[in-house]
């Protein structure tokens, strides 16, 4: 019997797995999608989008379609601490959306089925490794493919049983993800942030009547999340955060957070989203590091299949390197606007305002394709790479 080929196959269908079929089928390669799961479908998430992350959206087209869903935008961050409160606007200037997960999930998916993808949703899927490429195996028959890129998440074993490194973080965490609901419209316009010393939240507003609280701690500290205890921690960090909402599902809960990353690529393996970094939720860095890693892992595949296959050594590396400065640039981003937050010495002396003038710099860096030459623009570029390398 001869097996169904396309170019490349794409095991996972939630954001990062979509983004790039999508970047490819546009680019004129054929492409198939695959999952265990059916989309959409609920996911622990911090349903935050920054303004990088909007921009990726809009190269593909949808930025109409994200419009039409329920979404917030927020200009900045709020910072809680127990002995401390910070915040940082941009006003006029929107920093990102709070959106839910759930939404831009089918915006993608939907996005997929018009541009004619294959999808083969809802089936377990395992992938054997030939001369030539690879056959991916599903319920509705084996497919042949030349490359393969992996969108299955951080904790999926995929990725090391086809061979790809996997390296130790040194830390890793437990998270939460649940929806609130308020009896009446919460204008929120920031993403708030609470710190203490084992306990770190995110709250995302999502619609008028509605965040989306995450939690996270050290596994040490799990405990806190067991049912028993989750309710009241829940309300606590609520307090903290002067609100008192009501949980509107069950929360989604994810043990492991930040315990591995992975290479980008592998032979003719690819690995994209969570499945390559996971990063801290703050103003949406999951989400765009999913869309970001989706365009460039796409721009890579279709780089090589127009090549001479001699230059395809100098292309991987290009994308090796190219993967590494967006993933320090969205991971140092993330470390350095909460240190400049949340330190003494963030806030006053690098500025006079609350937040002080480096926060101010940082979040401003997502908003420019180069920093301003002014030298706190300078000083936070050359940060905001070395903080992607802790």
């Amino acid at each position: 019997m001869r097996i169904p080929a396309v170019d490349v196959a794409v095991i996972g269908a939630s954001l990062a797995g979509s983004a790039t079929a999508l970047h490819l089928a546009h680019a004129g390669v054929s492409v198939a999608v695959f999952d265990k799961r059916s989309f959409p479908r609920r996911k622990a998430c911090g349903e935050g989008l920054s303004i990088q992350g909007l921009g990726e959206l809009a190269r593909l087209g949808l930025t109409d379609r994200v419009r039409d869903c329920s979404h917030v935008p927020f200009y900045g961050f709020r910072f809680f601490e127990p002995r401390h409160h910070s915040e940082i606007l941009l006003r006029p200037q929107i920093h990102g959306i709070g959106i839910r997960r759930f939404d831009l999930d089918h915006v993608l998916v939907s996005a997929c089925r018009e541009s004619g993808i294959e999808l083969c949703l809802g089936s377990e899927t395992h992938v054997d490794t030939q001369a030539d490429g690879f056959i991916v195996h599903n319920d509705e028959g084996p497919v042949r493919c030349r490359y393969v890129v992996l969108a299955t998440g951080a904790l999926s074993a995929l990725p090391q049983s086809l061979g790809v490194p996997s390296f130790s973080t040194g830390r890793s965490r437990c998270g939460l993800s649940v929806p609130l609901v308020y009896s009446h419209p919460h204008n929120q316009s920031t993403v708030d942030i609470y710190i203490d010393p084992g306990i770190q939240a995110c709250l995302t507003p999502v619609d008028q009547y509605s965040s989306t609280l995450s939690l996270f701690c050290s596994n040490k500290l799990a405990h806190h999340l067991r049912p028993k205890l989750r309710a009241a921690l829940i309300r606590d960090v609520c307090q903290r955060f002067g609100i008192d909402p009501k949980p509107a599902e069950e929360p989604l809960i994810v043990s492991g957070l930040g315990r591995t990353y992975r290479s980008s690529v592998r032979g003719s393996a690819f690995v994209v989203g969570d499945a390559l970094r996971q990063l801290d939720p703050i103003g949406g860095m999951g989400m765009t590091q999913a869309l970001v890693s989706a365009r460039v892992t796409a721009h890579t595949i279709t780089t090589i299949l127009r090549e001479p296959r001699t230059h395809q050594s100098q292309i991987i590396a290009r994308h090796v390197r190219s993967m590494e400065h967006h993933l320090r640039a969205l991971a140092g981003y993330t470390s350095l606007t909460y240190w400049s937050l949340s330190t003494r010495f963030g806030r006053t002396i690098l500025g006079r305002q609350k937040a002080g003038g480096l926060a101010r710099e940082i979040l401003l860096s997502m908003h420019r394709p180069s920093m301003k030459r002014t030298p706190v623009g300078m000083i936070s570029t050359l940060l905001i790479q070395t903080a992607g390398l802790w």
